[in-house]
């Protein structure tokens, strides 16, 4: 196949030119440093703020180093593996400051336990350490948006510009430069055939031979290509210094691939992460058994008093059940406060909506508080829920949205134990789904909590769902 015209957009920069180029990588390790040297200055502006000012200037430097510099460091490592440090990916998305509030408070804590168990903790004062956390904080939140401009400086002057050749069948190879076109930071250099380019990629990965300037990676397109062409590929280039992946089909692009993984001798590509799975099972049971029986023993004296309020207002029980599918579609029956004047849970249930008659005065409170679903406790403390998931509809309208929505697509939310609060929710997408759209953007939220589970994403929505979870104009 002959060599296809490089498409309009490459180009190149003084700085491909001298190969005076930084790694991206590099730039986010710089400010995982900046991140730990931050809660270092914050502990000793702190210690002047309120120790030295509070007692004199004679208490010892070292235990707040100390102190401060493994707080960094877990905190740090933390950011890393939880998704609040720094990605070398252009426009990965913006940060959560909840998580890495969640994840500075867990790190500080980590902290206390440590000095508690080495009989070191009378050393600090509680003042200072408040001081140092919140102004941490502030530091880490500041660290984030310089990164982000720094990072959109370095993409726009070619620093960190990343230098691509496609081989490749020209239809697959030209649709696949399309797409990563608009992808910051990036640049396609060239389009090859999958033979008659080798010679180029070749002499591109050398930039002292190439006006392309240094080549980063090489992407095979494997469309229309047989085993023994690919082979033929990897071996001729293999040597270069170069970074070579495979895009299996262009087409499939925004099908979502999660690793690879083998049986055998077979490489398999993952379409699903699994990551509530093995360790994550246990893990999100310890987090449900323990945080809900805290939750259990400061909510008593809240269930006493609905459910004085509720025998007040209205004739009835309590308590309500309704059957809902749990996980694996199994039906479980979960606890809610009862706030109308009926008990449904047949083949049809009517959505409650704005000035509904059936809903109860203490009824109305607790439904647009969301404290209706505090017995769901129960069901979490039985196995049934979790304190974090997608929300369980009632089968009537589970059937329903199954057969609006894609199946399978709904269905997946159902790969987890259902949850009292969630990541829709916490996003506003509560009360009545009487359009597809809520619907749609309900699930869309459900899968991208199982998508991108970890133990932090559960505490940054519990954390969100106490903030301001509880209150929402769309909850009837």
């Amino acid at each position: 196949m002959a060599n296809v015209s490089q498409p309009a957009y490459v180009g190149t920069s003084a700085f491909d030119r001298i190969g005076n180029r930084i790694s991206a990588r590099v730039v986010a390790d710089i400010f995982h440093i900046f991140d730990v040297l931050l809660i270092l200055v914050a502990a000793l502006i702190a210690k002047v703020a309120y120790i030295d000012a509070q007692f004199g200037a004679g208490a010892p430097l070292s235990p707040y180093l100390i102190a401060a510099g493994i707080c960094g460091v877990i905190a740090t490592i933390l950011f890393q593996k939880a998704g609040a440090g720094f990605s070398p990916e252009v426009n990965s998305g913006p940060f959560s400051p909840t998580r890495l509030f969640v994840l500075l408070l867990f790190s500080f804590m980590v902290l206390l336990t440590l000095g508690y168990a080495f009989k070191v903790s009378a050393l600090f004062s509680r003042g200072w350490l408040i001081i140092w956390f919140f102004q941490s904080l502030v530091f880490l939140i500041v660290n984030r948006a310089c990164y982000a401009r720094v990072q959109r400086w370095l993409v726009a002057h070619g620093f960190v510009a990343r230098n691509i050749a496609i081989l490749g069948c020209k239809k697959a190879a030209e649709l696949l430069a399309n797409t990563l076109e608009n992808v910051p930071g990036v640049r396609v250099v060239a389009i090859f055939g999958p033979t008659s380019g080798l010679d180029k990629v070749r002499a591109c990965s050398n930039p002292g031979h190439s006006s392309l300037g240094k080549l980063d990676d090489v992407i095979i397109v494997t469309t229309r290509l047989r085993q023994d062409a690919i082979r033929n590929i990897l071996n001729e280039i293999n040597g270069l210094p170069v970074q070579i992946s495979v895009c299996v089909d262009p087409l499939a692009y925004d099908v979502p691939f999660y690793g690879v993984s083998r049986v055998g001798q077979t490489q398999l590509i993952s379409l699903r992460r699994n990551k509530v799975s093995h360790w994550g099972h246990l893990v999100k049971a310890v987090e449900d058994y323990v945080l809900g029986s805290l939750f259990m023993l400061v909510a008593l004296p809240i269930f006493a008093l609905i459910a004085v309020a509720i025998k007040i207002d209205s004739p009835g029980p309590v308590f309500f059940r309704q059957r809902r599918h749990g996980l694996n579609h199994n039906i479980i029956s979960i606890y809610k406060f009862r706030t109308m004047n009926v008990m449904e849970d047949g083949i049809e249930i009517k959505q409650a909506k704005k000035g509904d008659q059936r809903v109860t005065r203490v009824g109305a409170f607790l439904r647009k508080t969301s404290l209706d679903e505090l017995p769901q406790l129960f069901n979490v403390l039985r196995g049934e829920m979790s304190l974090v998931g997608p929300r369980p509809h009632a089968i009537a309208h589970n059937n329903q949205y199954g057969e609006t929505l894609k199946q399978a697509s709904y269905a997946s939310r159902h790969l987890v134990k259902p949850g009292i609060t969630g990541w829709a929710q916490v996003n506003g997408f509560r009360g009545p789904t009487d359009s597809p759209y809520l619907m749609q953007e309900r699930v869309r939220c459900d899968l991208e909590y199982i998508d991108n589970w970890s133990i932090w994403f559960d505490l940054e929505i519990l954390l969100l769902t106490l903030v301001h979870g509880f209150v929402g104009k769309n909850a009837y």
